[in-house]
């Protein structure tokens, strides 16, 4: 079992809001402990995409990724989901994948992560992408390895997965499914580059439900903050 970790380059945040704030709306139409900001949202009728978009002109960047890791929260199980599905369309019956999450560090790039990644080495090398290069200098395997693949102790077999899986052409193919299935998700991202590491267990990521069902402070004050901007700004 595997961890990956993807650096951010460049997120859409317009496009991402686009794809991924109205079925929050939906989310928080349904919730009764959520009634007052029902309220609001109904008020706001269609304009409610784009009052946010506007919105988001005001922010920093360390805000706006605090909206985009509060959306995700709320589409984790999609994202994963999609993501999964353009891996496999790559790489057929290789990865599974646990669950996607996004983490914020102010003043750096937005993170996401894959936990709990289950790779078929075997259905790896015999993928036509892999086999057909299994003799290129640096990948570190043989051809037939995949019938080997069984005799290698798991260590071993991680280690050389995990450098199959960081070579350009596999990379390159992994980065673009991924990204390929965030856009169907509703986000819109450029990843720069990938980590993979044997074993990682990313800490759990933070519900997308609290108990007390109030939308995450750190959400709020990037929104109260645009909203002050904004009413500044028409004095």
């Amino acid at each position: 079992m595997i961890g990956i970790t993807l650096d951010v380059e460049r997120i859409d945040y317009d496009k991402s809001v686009e794809g991924l704030l109205p079925s929050v709306l939906g989310w928080i139409a349904g919730n009764e402990k959520l009634r007052e900001a029902d309220k609001f949202v109904k008020k706001l009728g269609p304009d409610a995409v784009p009052v946010v978009k506007k919105l988001l002109g005001y922010l920093d960047g360390d805000a706006k990724d605090e909206i985009i890791v509060w959306l995700l929260s709320r589409h984790r199980e999609q994202l994963t989901r999609s993501a999964a599905e353009y891996l496999d369309g790559v790489f057929p019956g290789v990865f599974r994948i646990g669950e996607f999450s996004a983490e914020n560090k102010p003043g750096s790039r937005l993170i996401f992560r894959a936990d709990r990644v289950e790779v078929r080495y075997a259905s790896l090398l015999d993928s036509p992408l892999v086999s057909d290069r299994l003799g290129d200098p640096g990948l570190g395997l043989l051809k037939g390895a995949a019938k080997l693949l069984t005799f290698l102790p798991q260590d071993k077999l991680e280690e050389q997965g995990i450098a199959l899986l960081q070579t350009e052409p596999v990379r390159t193919k992994i980065l673009s499914a991924l990204q390929a299935g965030f856009e169907k998700a509703g986000l819109y991202a450029e990843i720069r580059s990938m980590t993979v590491k044997t074993g990682e267990v990313f800490p759990a990521p933070p519900a997308a439900e609290p108990e007390d069902g109030i939308i995450p402070d750190a959400f709020e004050d990037a929104l109260f903050d645009g909203v002050a901007a904004w009413l500044r700004g028409t004095l």
